[in-house]
């Protein structure tokens, strides 16, 4: 009597041993080996740290929203400043400030008071 084989069975065996052989390969490669993309993610300080993502820029309309999320009122922005900056001009606890607002981490780099409000 021959033994007749179950298609289900010769595919689960089959994924089992796929699945084996790739993770053996995988936890044998180097550090650099296992990200083919240079694609880094990281905890720094509680905040999330990316390395090698392409920017996605904040349009005007975006960033305008997120300097007034910050507290700013009478927000307007400047001239681009290098590739991903731009100035902005905003009022705040009854102080207007000029700043540079990055448009790829949304973040407020240098910035300084310049007059009251008026």
């Amino acid at each position: 009597m021959t033994r007749q084989s179950n298609p289900a069975r010769a595919l689960i065996g089959a994924l089992a041993l796929a699945t084996a052989l790739a993770a053996s390969a995988f936890a044998t490669a180097p550090a650099q080996a296992r990200d083919p993309l240079g694609l880094h993610f990281r905890l720094e300080n509680g905040a999330l740290v990316t390395r090698g993502f392409p920017c996605v820029e904040s349009t005007d309309y975006q960033v305008r929203r997120q300097v007034a999320r910050r507290g700013y009122t009478n927000v307007y922005l400047g001239g681009q400043i290098g590739n991903n900056s731009v100035q902005v001009r905003a009022t705040k606890d009854g102080w207007v400030y000029l700043m540079t607002y990055n448009r790829c981490s949304n973040e407020i780099g240098d910035y300084r008071r310049l007059r009251a409000a008026r």
